[in-house]
């Protein structure tokens, strides 16, 4: 594990490498360290590394965090937008290797996809694909009056 909190995990006997992001460098409600001593970019460019070397050893990654990019179903952005256009632009540019993004911090579950086009200010790709699938699953403790979240999926 790296100290910083973010690490890859390659899955034993399986082309799957399981990416553990430290979210809260770019949190956007986090105003302990508003920098975090330029954490938040050297575990950007760590991720880039990670699905460019992917990408090459024909691995598929698992994304995991807890804030996740984007927005709350009420329009909220999350994530600092100096994080969240290269997480974004990362996330479309490696669409073929990111198989889904697994993350928390709502109370409620939700399972999304996002389209290539329109994604903040970057320039639409010629083609127009899905990508950025992301599980949210919900919370367990009860937070800000909401109640605890529980999501049962079956595999028939």
């Amino acid at each position: 594990m790296q100290t910083a909190g973010y690490y890859a995990v390659q899955l034993p006997g399986t082309n799957y490498t399981v990416l553990n992001m430290n979210s809260m460098y770019c949190d956007i409600d986090d105003e302990s360290r508003s920098d975090h001593a330029g954490e938040a970019t050297v575990e950007l460019n760590w991720l880039q590394y990670q699905l460019g070397a992917a990408r090459l050893t024909g691995r598929k990654i698992i994304l995991l965090d807890h804030v996740y990019a984007g927005s709350r179903f009420q329009g909220e952005e999350l994530n600092k937008p100096e994080c969240a256009k290269p997480y974004f632009s990362m996330l479309r540019d490696y669409h073929d290797v990111v198989i889904i993004e697994v993350a928390g911090h709502d109370h409620y579950a939700d399972l999304r996809y996002h389209s290539s086009n329109n994604v903040l200010d970057l320039p639409d790709p010629a083609v127009k694909f899905d990508f950025h699938n992301i599980l949210i699953s919900p919370g367990v403790t009860t937070w800000d009056e909401q109640n605890p979240g529980v999501a049962y999926f079956e595999i028939n």
